[in-house]
């Protein structure tokens, strides 16, 4: 599952960049999870609401199933892409070890 939050594009002036804060994350808790775990949304939500705080109402969520499973360990891509936007970087690769893996500094 991915989750992303970014700045309403008719909210955006040209040539300025703004942040994307994108997420990857489990759909629910594995059954090994301890009991101090919040679910895989919740931590979303929560991380979300730190980073962006009063900002957080201007920026739109986006939600996108996995066309796959990604085993632990695994390696996964990030390639944002919108009409008219450019993105910096243009990709993000990381390995997959967290139910939750955040990424704040693309940028687009």
């Amino acid at each position: 599952m991915c989750n992303s939050r970014c700045i309403d594009h008719e909210q955006c002036k040209p040539e300025k960049w703004y942040p994307l804060l994108a997420f990857a994350h489990l759909e629910k808790l594995p059954v090994d999870a301890s009991p101090q775990e919040l679910d895989p949304q919740e931590e979303v939500a929560r991380q979300a609401e730190k980073v962006l705080g009063p900002l957080l109402d201007r920026y739109n969520e986006t939600t996108k199933g996995s066309g796959q499973a990604v085993p632990h360990g695994g390696d996964l891509t990030f390639v944002p892409a919108m009409p008219g936007v450019e993105f910096n970087p243009l990709q993000y690769t990381f390995r997959w070890h967290k139910n939750v893996h955040s990424r704040v500094r693309i940028e687009g």
